[in-house]
């Protein structure tokens, strides 16, 4: 429990060898659970930008969305997907 705690703070801190270890380990636990996913309920976890939406749905969205992104971006809110949301959906706005 502590070595998870030393791990958060230091990644929290800006330590970059304990931030590229977390991003690794994340990653890693994300192939592994995504191999243990039933075939059925796979398509729930496919798509690029957004899981359970291909690239190519969200360019179909005819409606005004409006994208926000989160106050400290981390590995499962990355400033990168609101980039991209902005980028595929033609009538998308970033609201800062």
């Amino acid at each position: 429990r502590r070595r998870i705690q030393r791990c958060l703070e230091g990644a929290a801190n800006g330590n970059r060898s304990v931030q590229a270890g977390l991003k690794t380990g994340a990653a890693f636990a994300v192939v592994v659970v995504d191999q243990m996913v039933p075939f059925d309920a796979a398509q729930l976890l496919a798509g690029d930008t957004v899981r359970g939406v291909s690239d190519a749905e969200l360019g179909g969205i005819v409606v005004p969305v409006a994208v926000m992104a989160p106050d400290v971006p981390n590995l499962f809110h990355p400033y990168r997907t609101v980039h991209r949301l902005v980028d595929l959906i033609p009538l998308a706005v970033r609201f800062d």
